[in-house]
């Protein structure tokens, strides 16, 4: 079962990071995404090839989607940065330090010349889909003595953050957006990781 959140919530990330042609026209990601999607909420009618469809026939304008959306020009219309749901007014803060704990516990060092902060949605979907990928390989290979539980981590970070603000970010990107493809895109996240 971690391997397919694992390749879950690295379809996502891949898909919610700024749009690329290479990736949105990528018939592979949506497959692997909709196996994935079958194999952790098995009953949940999600059509992968209607966001498919979206993603082609939007594929111009997702830019500008997302730049209105995630960065401004004025205000940010859906702040992908978990310390703004947390009630914070200003980003890079102690659920910024928090965030970046957990990268430390399960032995990565963040970047701090990287482009983003710890807490933004791609960069913490990408270290769950790690976390859930190693706890995979813990599992198949029986190497439980590790210094690191990933499955504990992964639980751990799931229940106590990412679950306590994504869902809240999902539902304001699909109000704010224009995008079929972002109101499918985010309305997939957040029912399939209330599955996990």
């Amino acid at each position: 079962m971690f391997q397919a959140k694992a390749t879950f919530l690295q379809c996502m990330t891949a898909l919610m990071c700024e749009p690329e042609n290479a990736v949105l026209m990528n018939d592979s990601v949506f497959e692997q995404l909709d196996e994935s999607i079958q194999l952790i909420h098995e009953d949940a009618a999600i059509n992968v090839e209607s966001l498919k469809n979206s993603a082609r026939e939007e594929a111009s304008i997702l830019l500008v989607e997302y730049a209105r959306l995630f960065i401004g020009p004025f205000k940010v219309l859906a702040p992908p940065y978990a310390s703004v749901y947390f009630g914070e007014t200003q980003l890079n803060n102690e659920i910024t330090d928090m965030v970046k704990a957990y990268y430390e516990k399960a032995g990565l060092i963040f970047e701090e010349a990287s482009n983003d902060l710890p807490d933004h949605i791609a960069v913490e979907t990408e270290f769950l889909q790690f976390l859930a990928a190693a706890a995979s390989r813990d599992s198949e290979e029986s190497r439980m003595a590790e210094s690191v539980d990933f499955s504990e981590l992964y639980l751990d970070f799931l229940k106590n953050h990412y679950q306590k603000w994504v869902p809240a970010f999902c539902n304001s990107v699909i109000k704010q957006t224009y995008s079929e493809f972002y109101k499918k895109l985010f309305s997939i996240l957040g029912r399939v990781i209330s599955a996990f």
